[in-house]
């Protein structure tokens, strides 16, 4: 039903972003008992960022605010922004007993609306011409003059979704190519965060995903989070133990919390 009621962008629906979204919420109901202790961590942590707040807060992955107090964020800022790539009707139901709340449907990254305009062409694309487009920088200049801003839990994710769609729309890309791609995403994203006078960034640290033949694959971020420094706090999130994955797999996340 959230698939035909949820309004959002074609973008949003064709890369994906609607079907992870409902995913997320019923995953995040079948592990309530794991994800508990991490969603309690990251609203610990967003509200000690906010402080007592001010004028305007801004949430980037606002998601379905499982991790985001919401009430407690919107007592403390006049406005508050909550961006992501579109608002399941449960969020919209939400946020109408805040009135400074606004819902902002957007693409952080910039890349997914040219990156669709490129996909409709039906021959295949060549990595200079993604290359452009990774290369461009967001347009966010009407959330600069927030008094605080957060990235929740959405660091990890950004490049996952924009790097499927380059890679159909562009066969000959090459690892290295999406590599090269993924870090331009991060870096910018983290470059932007910086700029702001105020914030809190929770992010992955790294993913490990434990298979029952003992092989461990592990995707590390620590090398784009270093320049921060140490997190101010660090815990574990079981995302899915092996009875949600259903193939003996257990997937867990390490995610820190930095505050400035």
């Amino acid at each position: 039903m959230a698939w035909l009621i949820t309004p959002c962008s074609a973008e949003s629906r064709a890369f994906g972003y609607l079907r992870e979204a409902i995913a997320i919420e019923r995953r995040a109901r079948r592990c309530a008992a794991h994800w508990a202790p991490h969603l309690q961590h990251s609203r610990a942590w967003l509200l000690q960022s906010a402080g007592a707040g001010g004028a305007l807060g801004v949430v980037l992955g606002s998601g379905a605010l499982l991790d985001v107090p919401l009430a407690e964020l919107a007592a403390r800022f006049e406005r508050l922004y909550l961006v992501d790539m579109l608002h399941l009707p449960r969020v919209r139901r939400a946020v109408r007993a805040h009135a400074g709340v606004v819902l902002l449907e957007r693409d952080v990254t910039g890349v997914v609306a040219p990156l669709a305009r490129l996909a409709c062409r039906r021959a295949p694309l060549a990595p200079a011409a993604l290359a452009q487009i990774f290369a461009a920088h967001p347009d966010l200049h009407d959330l600069e003059a927030a008094d605080w801003v957060a990235s929740v839990n959405l660091f990890s994710q950004l490049p996952l979704l924009p790097l499927a769609a380059a890679a159909r729309a562009c066969p000959s890309a090459t690892e290295a190519d999406l590599l090269d791609w993924q870090d331009r995403l991060l870096s910018t994203h983290l470059a932007w965060l910086r700029q702001r006078r105020r914030g809190c960034l929770l992010a992955d640290v790294c993913q490990r995903t434990l298979r029952p033949d003992g092989v461990v694959e592990v995707m590390d971020y620590a090398p784009w989070l270093a320049p921060w420094g140490p997190a101010a706090a660090v815990w574990d999130w079981c995302l899915a133990d092996a009875a949600e994955t259903g193939d003996g797999r257990r997937i867990l996340h390490r995610v820190g919390a930095w505050c400035w």
